[in-house]
């Protein structure tokens, strides 16, 4: 989409005026330089987190967040070598931040083993429940009947001395039913 038609002076005083246009076909006649630059000097390891389409649009940005610093350009030619300068820069600030400074610093990165991951929840899926609710159904009919009234009060949030002291129970007597109707559903 270069527009070969129209000189470069006329492009950058048009650019400089504001014409998006005209910036547009700057921006795509240096295209194929500035990306070259950028994959000719951003290592290998960085281009998983960068392409080269993120360093042209930050070189663009540099540039066209002044645009009369166009004036300074009288030849095509300074210009291209301007901008691949430009993009060196950007590249050599991002492995500076990436490899020197600590915050973003690659080096610090530590991938996640599969043993880390928790992909599955925790929650018991509901045929895990169904399960549970029909083993504690068969577990209740099998002990006394205060077992149902330990764990319907249980569940109310009741402690274990409220609810001994409810159904006139000794305490150690509550935790054993509880425990026995906890180890029914665990197996």
């Amino acid at each position: 989409m270069a527009d070969s038609s129209h000189p470069f002076e006329d492009l950058v005083a048009r650019t400089r005026a504001g014409s998006q246009g005209a910036a547009r076909s700057l921006m795509a006649r240096y295209r194929t330089r500035v990306y070259r630059v950028v994959r000719r000097r951003l290592p290998t390891v960085l281009r998983r987190k960068f392409d080269s389409g993120d360093f042209f649009q930050m070189v663009w940005a540099s540039m066209l967040k002044n645009p009369s610093q166009l004036r300074h350009f009288k030849q095509s030619r300074a210009f291209g070598t301007y901008l691949a300068a430009v993009a060196a820069n950007k590249v050599k600030m991002e492995i500076r931040r990436r490899f020197c400074l600590q915050k973003h610093n690659m080096i610090r990165e530590v991938p996640l083993r599969d043993d880390e991951l928790q992909l599955v929840a925790k929650d018991p899926r509901p045929s895990q429940v169904l399960s549970a609710c029909d083993q504690l159904s068969r577990e209740l009919e099998v002990h006394p009947a205060y077992y149902r009234r330990v764990l319907e009060m249980r569940v109310a949030g009741l402690t274990t001395r409220e609810i001994a002291a409810n159904l006139g129970l000794d305490n150690g007597a509550v935790r054993r039913a509880l425990r026995t109707l906890m180890n029914a559903v665990k197996s």
